[in-house]
């Protein structure tokens, strides 16, 4: 999947180096308007109801003024969605009819009774066939405390903002039968993205004005389909070192503050998904915390100095020679990158906005474009050891071409079996 950090210059036409400096947005401190952590949103006011125009749906509903729209809190109404049978396969699904940040969540029961949720959990994404369990720091399914009564509001907010148009609050526990009035919280969304087809990159030549910082924020919205790819590679002329690739479906974050000392962190599985993940690196002298979909890991650089000192080019979405140091990935990065942000300074945009007015200082190699395409994946997945896919027999033939992809923690099992039409089989297992 991809991703990214990225630093880059704002400046007017073909200006003076002192007014680049005026622009460029990399210092010592952080941005006022960088946002990963909840804090960051709730300082910009992006904390208000956001089901006003919202659509509301349900499995199913218990009868008359217990549909999935009398969820939305209102002032004048005393409903509720209740659905048919109380149980762990109903759900509630609110549209928000275009992506949103959401910071929080609250929930209350059907007013005048003893019906209401006790706890639940919810699903996000900005498609229906692309929704993902919101989790907590350790990457399990986060189980979010709801009411003790039905007249009481029971608020809960996000350790990680979401992007989503769709939300899914799936019921875990309830009493009597389940009742549930819902609001979410957050603000409007507003993005910039950029696309590279594997063998497109930028280059953004930092000679005239290197990155020299002790503490920098990074944060980028990524996706892709395929499982290697370099994202972002720089390098100082005393060992400094920041790469961001793919590797195995995994990402890999390199760093180091001089002297060749580097540290290098794996993160995720399978973020060749075709679907968004979002990724924060925040760094102090040699403390690195790292926020992939909101599960952190804290690195503590052992050696260097404390100061990151890169001097020489800033590579985004791939590079011209992958023989470069601590480089694994073996091509260039094939997806999007969504809301690049080095510290304050919005990469995306300013790749847009000078590339033309400063070709020099952005090197633009190959097809790039700032839309995303819709990456998407035929999946089938076996939840079970006892499940296949029968298909139909196929027209005889002389030959036969089969080829798929595949994923799986167990180490053996039949992938694939094909009976001849004369005699014998085709068989295709796996084994370790």
């Amino acid at each position: 999947m991809i991703a990214a950090l990225v630093f880059v210059a704002c400046v007017a036409a073909a200006g003076t180096n002192a007014q680049m400096n005026r622009h460029l947005q990399m210092t010592d401190g952080y941005s006022e308007t960088f946002a990963t952590h909840r804090g960051d949103f709730e300082d910009r006011g992006c904390n208000h109801p956001l089901t006003d125009t919202a659509k509301f749906s349900a499995t199913s509903f218990y009868g008359t003024g217990k549909e999935g729209q009398q969820a939305k809190f209102d002032s004048i109404s005393q409903e509720a969605w209740s659905p048919l049978q109380s149980d762990h396969n109903q759900f509630l699904l609110i549209d928000l009819q275009e992506a949103k940040h959401v910071l929080g969540i609250m929930t209350a029961g059907r007013p005048n009774t003893q019906h209401y949720t006790q706890n639940y959990s919810l699903d996000y994404g900005e498609t229906l066939d692309q929704m993902i369990s919101y989790t907590d720091e350790l990457n399990y399914v986060k189980i979010f405390e709801g009411n003790n009564d039905s007249i009481s509001f029971q608020r809960n907010d996000f350790s990680h903002p979401i992007v989503a148009r769709f939300v899914r609050i799936i019921p875990r526990r309830w009493n009597g039968m389940i009742g549930l009035r819902v609001e979410l919280f957050g603000c409007d969304y507003a993005t910039d993205v950029v696309s590279f087809d594997g063998q497109s990159y930028v280059k953004i030549d930092l000679t005239p004005m290197p990155i020299i910082a002790v503490a920098e924020r990074t944060h980028f919205r990524f996706k892709t389909v395929k499982s290697e790819g370099l994202m972002l590679y720089s390098h100082g002329f005393q060992g400094d070192i920041f790469v961001v690739q793919m590797a195995k479906s995994r990402l890999l974050l390199t760093i180091g503050l001089g002297e060749n000392k580097m540290r290098t962190v794996r993160c995720g599985s399978a973020l060749d998904d075709g679907m968004w993940h979002s990724l924060s690196v925040v760094r102090e002298e040699r403390r690195v915390e790292v926020r992939l979909d909101g599960v952190s890991q804290l690195v503590i650089l052992e050696y260097g100095y404390y100061k990151m000192n890169l001097d020489s080019a800033y590579y985004v979405g791939g590079i011209d020679n992958l023989q470069k140091p601590f480089v694994i990935a073996r091509q260039n990065f094939e997806g999007c990158f969504e809301r690049l942000w080095l510290n304050n300074t919005n990469v995306i945009f300013q790749m847009k906005s000078l590339e033309r007015v400063l070709p020099t200082r952005f090197d633009r190699v190959g097809n790039i474009y700032y839309s995303c395409p819709d990456y998407r994946l035929d999946v089938l997945t076996f939840t079970s050891n006892d499940a296949f896919l029968r298909l139909p027999s196929l027209v005889e033939q002389n030959t036969m071409n089969i080829s798929f992809c595949f994923r799986t923690y167990d180490s053996r099992g039949l992938l694939l079996v094909k009976d001849l039409v004369d005699y014998g089989f085709v068989k295709v297992e796996r084994f370790l």
